[in-house]
C-alpha cells in the first residue's frame, strides 16, 4: 500500500503500476525488488481486480527468475 512504498523508497515516490522497481534498503547489499498491486483488502472488496494482480504477481516472479537467481 502507499505506507509500505513510502517507507521502502522514501516520501513523495509511488510505485508505478504494471513495473518492477528496484528499492535500496538499509543494511541490504543488493536492492529489493517492489512491485505495486492492490491490498488484500481491495482484492476482497474489487474481485475484478484479482486477475491483473495475479499477472502481476507471475511477472515479479518471472523478474525474480530472470534476474535474481541467475546472479
Amino acid at each position: 500500500g502507499p505506507l509500505a512504498a513510502r517507507v521502502m523508497l522514501g516520501a513523495g515516490r509511488r510505485l508505478p503500476k504494471g513495473r518492477v522497481l528496484n528499492a535500496q534498503v538499509p543494511g541490504r547489499d543488493a536492492p529489493l525488488p517492489c512491485l505495486s498491486i492492490p491490498t488484500p483488502g481491495q482484492l476482497r472488496a474489487d474481485p475484478e481486480v484479482r486477475p491483473a494482480a495475479w499477472a502481476e504477481l507471475r511477472m515479479l516472479h518471472r523478474y525474480i527468475i530472470e534476474n535474481i537467481t541467475k546472479s
